[in-house]
């Protein structure tokens, strides 16, 4: 105290004119004014308004009850009101509130003690008066340079004694601070704002957007909000929290959702279009269809329709069902879709079945096919329309038959009938021709057993000594299926051969005429001569023999 009163003599020489630009504040709290950043304000002796009392422990309250700085101090305000200048700070964001007074552009030449509360409104001067408001922060200059207030980092040419601790503050919050010019020195102060928290008198900031969606009738949506970090949302309707909520209007709608930053709320809205949704209309056939036949399906209601089963796009489609079907339809007109279903019932059709008796043959036999379970049948290859027919392929064919039941409805059967092969028969030689008396080798290939008739052998090879012409079949067998071959044997008889002599008995050196007969040719010999009639000349006694053949056999004569 006693360094204070010898300062204040020495300020007295220091004082400085008000600034044109700056204001000069109450010394009553009811009459302080809102600061709304950085500014200047002038103060003078100008005496005090009596809002409060010395120490008295909750308003002003002392050192031992309150962090006061400095901390050496006794007290907030221990002198109480003196020479007050009354304001009031507006808290516009989330963040540490940090100022000075009688820094940077102002020169400190007088004790700024001062002193900081809650502002609530009108009713926060009569809890000061009545000391019930504990303060917040509260400054007892210890020196009077380097101004005084709340800081991290004490400005450059500060008294770290006569700054207090940032205050953490929240939009919307007001604090309202008395400032005591103990010196009673006439100056221009300026005030300064360095928090992270800013300071405003311009309305709150509604950064608030919404989406706008649309939706189908039916459908939900999500309605999503952006706006600053930290902010609490409640939606009306339906009063739900957070940053999106789902809801499903049936009609088109509009949503608020209320933020609350601090103590700062801002508002936006968000409307959810409600398309209508066509109404789907689908028909099918009147009456159950035969399986995989053709029938018509139809929607209506929509401008596009997609059927399913099959992704088949259009209002009316064409399907072929196998079994009952139900199918659905996709109608949209353009911005909503709806579906419909139609029940295909398909009818059974017949349990055909068949049978084939025998179902291998061998070449030119025949197979006796049945077909049942139906009330009419047709059969493919052929075309007939009887339950049993009989066939003689010369190939292995499969059979089909179609049956009819009472509804109308088809069904198909098959019936493989296999041809074996036969085997291919030859005869070495095919023909032959010998003479009475003679034989003939026939020899067979092309099969693995053999039965030579008439006679019965069983060999490949035979002999045969036909008294007349002959016909021989072979039947050769390659264990499955048997074939058969003939082979002809000629048997001719040879020429009755007649020699004569137009003389027998002759003088050397006579000629005799040989004349023969009964053949087709004739052979002499000795002498190797041909002709029915040939001349001889012998010089002994000769026989000549003429063998006469008629083209096949031969016969001799003398």
């Amino acid at each position: 105290m006693l360094k204070k009163n010898l300062l204040f003599y020495v300020v007295l020489f220091l004082i400085k004119t008000t600034s044109l630009f700056s204001q000069s504040l109450p010394n009553n709290c009811s009459g302080a004014p809102t600061f709304c950043g950085n500014t200047n304000f002038s103060i003078s002796a100008n005496g005090s308004g009596g809002d409060f009392t010395t120490l008295n422990n909750i308003s002003n309250p002392t050192a031992a009850s309150f962090p006061v700085t400095p901390a050496t101090g006794s007290g907030c305000l221990m002198s109480g009101e003196i020479n007050s200048n009354w304001f009031i700070i507006n808290i516009q964001s989330n963040g540490n509130l940090q100022f000075s007074l009688a820094q940077g552009g102002g020169v400190q030449i007088g004790f700024y003690d001062w002193i900081m509360w809650p502002y609530n409104g009108a009713s926060t001067c009569s809890q000061i008066t009545a000391n019930t408001l504990a303060p917040v922060r509260c400054c007892y200059n210890s020196s009077n340079s380097g101004g005084t207030g709340l800081a991290a980092v004490v400005p450059a040419g500060g008294n770290p004694a006569n700054y207090g601790s940032p205050l953490n503050v929240l939009c919307g919050q007001k604090y309202i601070v008395c400032m005591s010019n103990y010196s009673g020195v006439s100056a221009t102060v300026p005030l300064q704002f360095f928090g992270t928290a800013s300071v405003s008198c311009l309305p709150i900031p509604n950064p608030l957007t919404v989406n706008n969606p649309s939706i189908c009738l039916g459908s939900s949506a999500t309605l999503t909000v952006s706006g600053l970090s930290g902010t609490t949302y409640t939606w009306v309707p339906p009063g739900s929290t957070g940053s999106s909520v789902a809801v499903s209007p049936i009609v088109t709608s509009t949503y608020t959702v209320n933020g609350l930053l601090g103590l700062c709320t801002s508002s936006a809205t968000g409307v959810v279009t409600v398309n209508s949704t066509p109404t789907i209309t689908a028909s099918g056939p009147p009456s159950t269809v035969c399986a995989n036949s053709s029938t018509t399906l139809s929607a209506s209601g929509a401008s596009t329709y997609t059927w399913f089963p099959g992704a088949i796009v259009g209002s009316v489609v064409s399907v072929s069902p196998s079994t009952s079907t139900t199918y659905t339809v996709i109608g949209s007109n353009g911005t909503c879709t709806s579906s419909a279903f139609v029940i295909v019932t398909v009818a059974p059709g017949p349990t055909v079945v068949t049978l084939a008796s025998p179902t291998s043959i061998c070449a030119g036999q025949s197979s006796f096919l049945l077909a049942s379970g139906a009330l009419s049948y047709t059969w493919q290859p052929g075309g007939a329309n009887s339950p049993f027919i009989t066939v003689t392929p010369t190939i292995s064919t499969t059979y089909s038959v179609t049956g009819i039941n009472s509804l109308g409805c088809t069904s198909t059967s098959t019936v493989a009938v296999s041809v074996l092969p036969t085997p291919i028969l030859t005869i070495t030689p095919a023909s032959s021709t010998i003479c009475t008396g003679g034989s003939i080798n026939l020899s067979a290939a092309g099969a693995t057993g053999y039965t030579w008739q008439p006679g019965g052998a069983n060999t490949t090879t035979v002999t045969f000594s036909p008294l007349t012409s002959t016909t021989y079949t072979l039947y050769g067998s390659n264990g499955t299926c048997t074939s058969s071959l003939t082979s002809s044997v000629t048997v001719l008889s040879p020429p009755i051969v007649i020699a004569t002599a137009s003389s027998t008995n002759i003088c050397k050196g006579s000629t005799a005429t040989l004349t023969a007969s009964g053949a087709t040719s004739y052979t002499w010999n000795p002498g190797a001569l041909t002709g029915s009639n040939v001349s001889v000349t012998p010089t002994i006694n000769t026989i000549y023999t003429v063998i006469g053949s008629n083209g096949g056999c031969s016969s001799t004569a003398t």
